[in-house]
């Protein structure tokens, strides 16, 4: 992930490492803000395209992250049990997102964005997240989850 330095303020943008997690927090953030703070956006993406999955439209089978938007949006309202059942891939990649926001901000905050150590996390959550939402797929397409 990166951003250009212009984008990011002068202190933080010195070095590449700081503008990746700068990146990596930006994401997160904004993740969150679209889930949190605007979640009819995506009640109006499904009434325009007419579908709520285009894969699963297209090709008859759902996609990695059918239901993860609803998931996260019954997690935010609290409901556990509502996010497990519309994904259980969502819980997640709202801990994961909560963990990159997390360091990125502690490696921009404490001036360590070349720290390796921080980097090293960032690509172990980037792993969970993708073996989250593959093996939730599985279960999905074999039948342990509707």
């Amino acid at each position: 992930m990166w951003l250009p330095a212009a984008l990011i303020p002068v202190p933080v943008a010195r070095e590449a490492s700081s503008r990746h997690l700068a990146a990596r927090l930006a994401c997160s953030a904004g993740a969150f803000a679209l889930v949190a703070l605007w979640p009819r956006t995506f009640d109006a993406i499904a009434s325009a395209t007419g579908s709520r999955c285009v894969m699963q439209a297209w090709f008859g089978w759902p996609c990695p992250g059918c239901g993860i938007t609803t998931s996260l949006r019954a997690l935010g309202a609290g409901d556990v049990l509502a996010s497990l059942h519309a994904n259980p891939a969502g819980v997640v990649v709202a801990a994961v997102l909560l963990a990159q926001g997390g360091l990125s901000a502690a490696g921009l905050w404490r001036r360590s964005g070349a720290d390796p150590e921080i980097h090293r996390w960032l690509n172990r959550l980037d792993r969970l997240l993708a073996g989250g939402i593959g093996a939730a797929w599985a279960a999905r397409i074999v039948g342990l989850w509707s």
